[in-house]
């Protein structure tokens, strides 16, 4: 987002804050595109992904009182998408059994990625996915995931140590 965009949304936040629905109604609309995209690197089923985007949004219709800084919105959402993402997650998601294709095991297929993945928890697969997927920092994740930034590089170290032995197997 360019700083015009991001101007324009603290206007509507500010709106929205005070009562203006038509403001809010036009937040919604501006934004869920990226709020999708956003859940889609957590989420790959398109009703889980719709079903978290209506959670989200109306968590963040009935906090937006609590928003301390119009400006900061891009990460507030974030930050309420990533905790209805993990709330969904430990709701419906089971242990399932990956098997690896009968490809040489140097070869890292997409089957040995899911399954590696699968290895991790969430919290050290979603700063995987915000630090080298998406290109977040360590303190944008930190300041995301509402944690010191000690544990999101602790979280990617033991991560990556997960992946390596997964990749010696």
């Amino acid at each position: 987002m360019n700083e015009i965009d991001l101007a324009r949304t603290e206007l509507l936040v500010i709106r929205a804050m005070n009562g203006g629905d038509a403001a809010m109604s036009e937040i919604v609309r501006v934004w869920t595109p990226w709020l999708r995209a956003t859940l889609s690197n957590w989420l790959h089923d398109s009703e889980d992904i719709d079903e978290v985007a209506q959670s989200t949004w109306f968590e963040a219709w009935t906090s937006l009182g609590k928003l301390s800084e119009p400006r900061a919105f891009h990460s507030w959402l974030r930050q309420i998408a990533f905790r209805s993402a993990s709330t969904h997650l430990r709701k419906t998601l089971r242990p399932k059994n990956l098997h690896l294709s009968e490809e040489p095991a140097y070869v890292p297929t997409l089957a040995w990625l899911a399954s590696a993945f699968a290895a991790l928890s969430p919290a050290q697969s979603s700063v995987m996915r915000m630090h080298f997927a998406e290109g977040y920092s360590i303190e944008e994740i930190a300041n995301t995931l509402q944690v010191p930034s000690g544990t999101v590089k602790s979280r990617i170290r033991l991560a990556k140590a997960i992946l390596r032995r997964k990749l010696q197997d």
